[in-house]
C-alpha cells in the first residue's frame, strides 16, 4: 500500500473506533435509564457487583404521631416523656402586679414534668404548649411575672427532668379543656392532654 492509501486506511480506522465507542456510550445511558426506568432490574443483571435494594424515597414528611393521655399518665415520646402532674382552675397569679383574664375567662395554672430519654440534650419551651378549649382554639400560656418554676426556654440533659409551671387563660366552665403539646422533633410528634372539665 502506499503512503496515501495507508493515511486513508488509519483515518477510517479511527473513524469507525470513535463511531462504535460512541455508540457503546449511548447504549450505556439508554440502558442505565431503562433500568431506572424498570426498577434497576436491567442495570442490576448487568452489573455483577452487588448492590443494595432500590427503594423509592417518599417526598412526603411521615404523618405526625398524637399521642393522647390523661391527666398524670405519662405520654412518651420518641426523646422524651411528658407528665402532666397537676392541673388547677380559678387560679389566682401570685403578686401585685398580674394580668387579668379576659371578660368570661379565667386563669388555668399546669404542673408538667418533661424527662429526656435521649442520649442527646432537648430543648422545652413554654411555647411549644397550648390550652385548647372545646371550640378547638388554642391558647399561648400567659406572661406570669411572679410564677414559680415557670417554665421558659431550657435544655434539659440526658437522663434529666424538668418540673415547671404555665399559667393559661381560657373560658371559665369550659367542659373540655385539653393541653397540647408540639415539641419541634423528628419525625412530628404531640401530644394531647385531656385535663377534664373546670
Amino acid at each position: 500500500m502506499s503512503d496515501p492509501s495507508r493515511k486513508r486506511e488509519s483515518r477510517r480506522r479511527q473513524r469507525l473506533r470513535r463511531l462504535g465507542l460512541l455508540i457503546l456510550v449511548i447504549m450505556a445511558i439508554a440502558s442505565c435509564s431503562t433500568g431506572q426506568q424498570s426498577g434497576g432490574e436491567q442495570g442490576e443483571s448487568e452489573n455483577p457487583s452487588p448492590s443494595p435494594p432500590k427503594t423509592t424515597p417518599s417526598t412526603k414528611a411521615p404523618a405526625p404521631q398524637n399521642l393522647e393521655v390523661a391527666l398524670g399518665e405519662t405520654a412518651e415520646l420518641s426523646d422524651r416523656t411528658l407528665t402532666v402532674n397537676d392541673f388547677q382552675g380559678n387560679f389566682i397569679p401570685p403578686g401585685e402586679f398580674q394580668p387579668n383574664p379576659q371578660p368570661g375567662n379565667g386563669f388555668f395554672a399546669v404542673n408538667v414534668s418533661v424527662s429526656n430519654t435521649s442520649n442527646a440534650a432537648i430543648s422545652i419551651s413554654s411555647f411549644d404548649f397550648k390550652l385548647q378549649d372545646s371550640n378547638g382554639v388554642q391558647r399561648p400560656p400567659e406572661l406570669i411575672t411572679e410564677l414559680p418554676d415557670e417554665i421558659n426556654v431550657s435544655d434539659i440533659a440526658p437522663g434529666g427532668t424538668l418540673t415547671g409551671n404555665m399559667v393559661f387563660q381560657a373560658p371559665q366552665g369550659d367542659p373540655d379543656l385539653k393541653l397540647a403539646y408540639n415539641p419541634m422533633t423528628f419525625p412530628q410528634e404531640t401530644v394531647t392532654v385531656d385535663l377534664g372539665g373546670t
